[in-house]
Parts: C-alpha cells; sequence; structure tokens
C-alpha cells in the first residue's frame, strides 16, 4: 500500500503540475515483536539498518531489543494546504463544482427526485449522486444532533434505527500539539530533506514522529501521537504542552 500510494501521489502531481510530496528515506524504529511496526516495515519493503555510521550521528541511543528499518521510498514531508489545492484543481478539471467556506445546512433526499440536495445558508443547493460528509473531530456531535425524533419523519426508519444505534459513537477527540524545535546552530543544513536526512516513526509508548527539516527553516518537528481528551468547539490552545515536552525531550 505504501509503494501504491507513492505512485498515485506522482500521478496526481504529474497531472497537476504542482509539486507537494518532498520524497524522504523513511526511517521506523520499536520492540522487535510490536506488530504494527513489523506490518509498516513489510508493507514499506524496508529492511535492518545500523543507524551508527548514517546521518552523522543524528539518530544513537536506540533502546535494546529495538530494530530500526530504513525504507528508501515511502517518506516525505507534504504541504498539506498545496495538496488540497492540487486535488481541488484536479476536480475542477474533471467537472467537479468547489465551493470554499460554504457553511451546510441541509443535506436532504426529495420525493420523486434522484440524487442528494446539499443546501448551503448562502441559499446555494447542488444536487449530487452521493453525499459524503467529512466532520472529523465533530462526528459524535454531528450523530448526535441527527439522531433526534423529527428525523423519523426524513429519512427511512432502518437508516434511523442505524442512526441510533451509533449515536453514542466511542469517539474521543484529542487536543495534540505540533511543536517544532530549534534546531542547534551548525546542524541547520544536517537535518533537511535536501541533506537526506528521513522521516522517523518510533512505535514505542508513546509514538513519537518527526519530518526532515523544511517547512520552517532552522526548525524540525518532532511530536507523539496523543494529548488530553477535547471539546472541539471548546479547545485551550495551550493545554498539553509540558507533557508533550516530556514525552518528545529524550529523543532531541
Amino acid at each position: 500500500m505504501v509503494l501504491l500510494a507513492c505512485r498515485l501521489w506522482a500521478d496526481a502531481e504529474a497531472e497537476s503540475g504542482y509539486r507537494v510530496l518532498t520524497p524522504a528515506p523513511q526511517l521506523s524504529m520499536g520492540p522487535r515483536g510490536d506488530s504494527s511496526l513489523l506490518a509498516a516495515v513489510e508493507n514499506s519493503g524496508a529492511g535492518e539498518a545500523d543507524l551508527a555510521g548514517r546521518w552523522d550521528g543524528a539518530f544513537r541511543l536506540v533502546p535494546d531489543g529495538w530494530v530500526t528499518a530504513v525504507s528508501e521510498v515511502g517518506g516525505g514531508v507534504l504541504n498539506a494546504t498545496k495538496a488540497v489545492a492540487m486535488f481541488q484543481a484536479l476536480a475542477v478539471k474533471e467537472g467537479a463544482v468547489v465551493r470554499d467556506n460554504a457553511e451546510v445546512v441541509g443535506i436532504a433526499k426529495k420525493e420523486g427526485e434522484a440524487g442528494v440536495f446539499v443546501k448551503t445558508r448562502g441559499g446555494d443547493e447542488f444536487r449530487g449522486g452521493k453525499c459524503v460528509v467529512t466532520v472529523g473531530a465533530w462526528t459524535s456531535k454531528l450523530v448526535k444532533s441527527i439522531a433526534g425524533v423529527d428525523l423519523v419523519r426524513k429519512i427511512n426508519l432502518t437508516i434511523y434505527v442505524l442512526v441510533l444505534a451509533l449515536s453514542d459513537l466511542p469517539i474521543q477527540p484529542l487536543h495534540t500539539l505540533v511543536l517544532y524545535w530549534k534546531l542547534k546552530p551548525g546542524r541547520e543544513r544536517d537535518l533537511t530533506a535536501e541533506a537526506g536526512l528521513p522521516t522517523f516513526s518510533s512505535y514505542g509508548d508513546p509514538h513519537v514522529y518527526s519530518t526532515p527539516s523544511l517547512e520552517l527553516p532552522g526548525l524540525i518537528k518532532i511530536n507523539y501521537d496523543g494529548g488530553p481528551p477535547c471539546d472541539p468547539d471548546n479547545r485551550d490552545w495551550a493545554s498539553g504542552g509540558g507533557d508533550v515536552v516530556t514525552q518528545v525531550a529524550r529523543w532531541i
């Protein structure tokens, strides 16, 4: 799947004329018996590697009993904002209509008419064969909001029962901070994607990951997957920082 994804990204870039992915090697490490790590290594075609002589000693002190594997393909830094613009441009090229910053206030099927109708607060209405709703951290709130009595009059009873069954989805948004760390003087060029530094992912506890210095010159992104529970509509932008420092500091 990793190799297929690389080819698909390359195809999209070639067709659109955009460059959104900066390739890099991928370094995966973790306990030798970790099933997720072993699956990632197998899917990317990575091979075990001795880090002592690579990347000028940027990676060292790997815990005993861990495996380190490097794949020359599959890693990289993605410009997410530019990638969205790329796919929007390709969608328009294929005949799609793109509306930015349009608040959706209604999704419904009309009796006797095919397709799904989507209405925006600005009064526009769009019809399509299908409607895909991607709300991320707001999924639980959305499901609960549509599992009301009034919905019975609008949708099939079978779907209503399904919505009720899913109304308490065990989805808990987490407040995950994204941090960039200042590089030591003299190492600014060594730790860049241009110099060949890999993306890396540690499958220990917690799951720590990093990308080469690229997005912000002189800074490198090192984070871990996790954070305190949060309400997506009422986030404290400063919380979780101390925990992140504690979890990530031993990797720096």
